[in-house]
């Protein structure tokens, strides 16, 4: 009793849903080849991610070489510009996937705007 008391209420919203669906469903119709887009960005993603951290394993063994007496292995003494560089390339990854993302949004919602006003 109480769903179909629901169902009544929120029938408005439930129509503009169904609207807004039905828009969708004919732009992925119409605009097919929108669905290649993610699997497109997630490989560019995944060949920027691979590039990112063969870069940053040479960040990471840069520098002057240094072994002590609690440093089995050895260790590495890096310089003030090469903490920079690490910070750096740390900050451009989230940049660069913001980047991969926004640009697959933007290319998306770009697509659907002609299909929307016509």
């Amino acid at each position: 009793r109480d769903r179909y008391m629901g169902i009544c209420c929120w029938f408005q919203k439930i129509q503009i849903v169904t609207e807004v669906l039905a828009a969708a469903a004919e732009y992925v119709a119409s605009e097919t080849l929108t669905l290649l887009l993610p699997p497109i960005i997630f490989v560019l993603s995944m060949i920027f991610i691979l590039y990112w951290i063969v870069t940053l394993a040479y960040l990471w063994s840069s520098g002057e070489r240094k072994e002590g007496p609690n440093l089995p292995f050895g260790g590495w003494k890096w310089s003030n510009e090469l903490h920079n560089m690490v910070y750096f390339h740390c900050f451009s990854f989230f940049w660069n996937l913001s980047f991969f993302v926004s640009f697959l949004q933007f290319s998306v919602a770009g697509s659907a705007v002609p299909v929307s006003y016509t």
